[in-house]
């Protein structure tokens, strides 16, 4: 009886992941209007990608979260990606936005950031020593190109344990701001 405990108590630690999901969102007065409004929206590559991370297989999670989330159409990270190689464009900034949405013939940018990454102990590392945990912290901005100001952004953050990848940690971080932005999908 004491060894099914045990390993029950073993199966939980390996499967859990501590992390916060109470994110900080900060959403324009108009928000729900404005999101009714777009129509296509793409999802920017995470730039810069910290190094020990696998950046694609974030924003792999991060295309399917919003698309179940969305009730319109999504273009992700890598078409994106391959968009903007295809441009010449290097970063994604206020000049090369108009350019990029009609290449890719979207009306917003989902622009992800990971601005934190690391432990209490140390900076990021591609293997966490034993007793370390990854820590990060994650950043969404939804963009519309009818306006300057963001139709939200969000941040959330949290710490998974020695057995948490720290992409895993990543895209729960990131589902946490989108179950707290977007409205219920009408299916």
């Amino acid at each position: 009886m004491k060894s099914i405990a045990l390993a029950l108590s073993v199966v939980a630690l390996f499967s859990a992941t501590a992390y916060a999901d109470d994110p900080v969102i900060n959403r324009a007065p108009d928000s729900a209007d404005r999101i009714a409004k777009l129509t296509r929206v793409a999802i920017i590559p995470i730039d810069p990608c910290p190094a020990a991370l696998e950046c694609g297989a974030v924003e792999r999670n991060l295309f399917l979260e919003f698309r179940n989330a969305w009730t319109s159409h999504v273009v992700g990270a890598t078409q994106t990606r391959q968009k903007m190689f295809e441009l010449g464009i290097t970063s994604f900034d206020k000049p090369h936005q108009q350019q990029l949405a009609t290449a890719l013939e979207v009306n917003g940018f989902l622009v992800p950031s990971i601005p934190y990454l690391g432990s209490k102990d140390q900076p990021a590392a591609l293997i966490w020593p034993a007793g370390h945990a990854p820590e990060e912290r994650v950043e969404l901005t939804l963009l519309a190109l009818d306006s300057d100001i963001p139709i939200f952004r969000g941040t959330n953050q949290g710490q998974g344990l020695t057995t948490t990848s720290p992409e895993d940690l990543a895209s729960r971080l990131f589902k946490g701001i989108i179950k707290q932005t977007l409205p219920k999908p009408k299916r």
